[in-house]
């Protein structure tokens, strides 16, 4: 029962920013979200979260909300292959949108963890996000992505 807990009681939370481009490498723009979730951020990482994401292009500017799935598995020594899939909504936007798909594929680089997931105390890691993100709307455009990576398991 308490492994179970453990697996289901991890949070992930991250932020990034990026350089939106449609087509590869022309009008450039800018792009900066949020996500926080929960679910097993041990080996292998599963969470559903909610997102936000503020985005500048030179198609179109917009305020979005979303929902997503992170999964990831470990690679060599802590670093971790990220997967995310999930649909945004435009609340603010300068132009007509639908719900748009998206789909992430990301390396983690650890920075710092708490060695024992299962102290009373809690256990925390975190590190970078690099990562290229494909969004499906419209006007289908890519984001090269920077970010900060924090999964923890509460204490108790």
């Amino acid at each position: 029962m308490r492994l179970a807990v453990v697996a289901l009681a991890g949070c992930a939370a991250s932020a990034n920013l990026g350089v939106i481009q449609h087509p590869l490498a022309h009008d450039l723009g800018a792009s900066a979200s949020a996500h926080l979730g929960l679910g097993r951020v041990i080996d292998p990482n599963v969470t559903i979260d909610l997102g936000m994401r503020g985005d500048l292009g030179d198609h179109d500017s917009r305020l979005a909300f979303g929902a997503s799935a992170l999964a990831g598995k470990d690679i060599a020594s802590g670093v971790r292959l990220l997967a995310r899939a999930g649909a945004w909504r435009a609340v603010v936007s300068s132009v007509d949108e639908r719900i748009t798909p998206s789909f992430e594929l990301a390396v983690y680089i650890p920075q710092r963890e708490t060695p024992d997931p299962t102290s009373k105390y809690g256990w925390n890691a975190t590190g970078v996000v690099i990562g290229l993100r494909e969004d499906l709307d419209v006007i289908a455009y890519t984001t090269l992505f920077v970010g900060y990576q924090l999964l923890f398991i509460p204490g108790y």
